[in-house]
């Protein structure tokens, strides 16, 4: 099955905002110029701006202050996109759940109440939403995802294809152009972008590999995946466990765009989640030639064209790392559980602790 966006342009654009600030945030001051990294707390912590500020969503700057983004409303869920971010928060004392897109430059629109959960942003840094929605970074502007299926929804996302599905047919659609075909619903499935227009499907049949221009399907090396995977320079890179020497062992395989797959390097990793299938990265990282795997007890980094891996943060139980411009930003304990906010530099093996007070729950690297 087979249809293209242009075929159904019979579509009703919503407008968001082309302001310089849309016209639901006016009553939030959201401050992200100058965010390298996007720190989140399930509770409020001092902002330091006086006794009574608290915030719940900082930002690091990049001569490694940590300040607040946003005072005096509980954020809810955080993502950071390319370019900004998508927020989601709630006024104190309500249940009103309100979601924002906001650029470095503090510019920002308020999305529909009903938009539902972020999935993921696309190569064209377009960002999906759980309702099948797509909000266009070219234009600001939201358009439903179109397809034949009765209120669809988002199941996963990698580069610019989805899994969408009403819980009885499943498809895999470009959130490009629109071309969209019919998929098992087996596994998930689970979907894994090898570039623009390639992706490995992991729904049970044994042609994994599918080309979204002709919806041609091939065999591959990979024929089941979990969630971790990054893209890369020849297709995307795995983690996943039997791919070498020891069964009981995970390693990194690449997979280019036909599905043939290349060990990275030789070594056998422990990864530090229970549940490498249950959602997005968890334990993955890549950053330039850099990969990043999160262990059991250890963080190790593997770089392309060398074989032996090198192992950093030692003495710390690293709860959450992120990655961009060949920094990891990680939050993580030390050996009497005391919380530690920092970055470490993979040119230089410079580590800076950033904070050593405040206890975060996630963190977002700026793109």
């Amino acid at each position: 099955m087979k249809k293209t966006l242009a075929s159904l342009l019979v579509l009703s654009a919503v407008v968001i905002s082309c302001s310089d600030e849309g016209s639901g945030s006016k009553d939030l001051t959201f401050n992200l110029k100058g965010a390298k990294a996007l720190l989140y707390s399930q509770q409020g912590i001092s902002s330091g701006r006086s006794k009574a500020a608290e915030s719940n969503l900082f930002k690091i700057e990049a001569n490694g202050d940590v300040t607040p983004v946003l005072e005096g409303s509980e954020v809810v869920s955080v993502n950071a996109i390319s370019w900004g971010m998508i927020v989601t928060t709630r006024a104190t004392g309500t249940d009103d759940l309100r979601t924002f897109y906001v650029k470095p430059d503090n510019t920002s629109g308020e999305l529909p109440a009903d938009i539902g959960r972020f999935i993921g942003e696309n190569d064209n840094g377009d960002v999906v939403f759980v309702t099948s929605t797509v909000l266009r970074k070219s234009t600001l502007t939201l358009e439903p995802i179109q397809t034949t299926l009765t209120r669809p929804l988002v199941d996963t996302m990698s580069g610019n294809f989805v899994i969408i599905s009403d819980r009885s047919i499943h498809q895999i659609l470009n959130t490009v152009d629109g071309v969209r075909y019919n998929v098992m619903s087996c596994n998930g499935p689970h979907v894994m972008a090898l570039d623009a227009t390639h992706a490995v499907i992991d729904d049970c049949q044994p042609k994994t590999v599918i080309d979204m221009a002709t919806g041609e399907r091939t065999e591959g090396d990979v024929l089941a995946l979990n969630h971790e995977g990054v893209r890369s320079e020849n297709g995307a890179v795995v983690l996943a466990q039997g791919l070498g020497s020891d069964f009981n062992l995970f390693y990194l395989g690449e997979v280019d765009v036909h599905g043939g797959l290349t060990l990275v390097n030789e070594y056998g990793f422990q990864p530090g989640s229970p549940c490498m299938s249950c959602s997005s990265n968890s334990v993955l990282h890549k950053t330039g030639d850099y990969f990043i795997v999160r262990e059991l007890s250890k963080v190790t980094v593997v770089k392309r064209g060398e074989p032996n891996p090198v192992f950093i943060l030692s003495g710390y139980n690293v709860t959450s790392i992120s990655t961009s411009e060949n920094r990891v930003y990680y939050l993580a304990e030390d050996s009497t559980g005391h919380p530690i906010t920092g970055v470490y530099d993979l040119v230089t093996q410079e580590n800076k602790v950033l904070q050593d007070s405040g206890r975060f729950t996630e963190i977002h690297a700026m793109n």
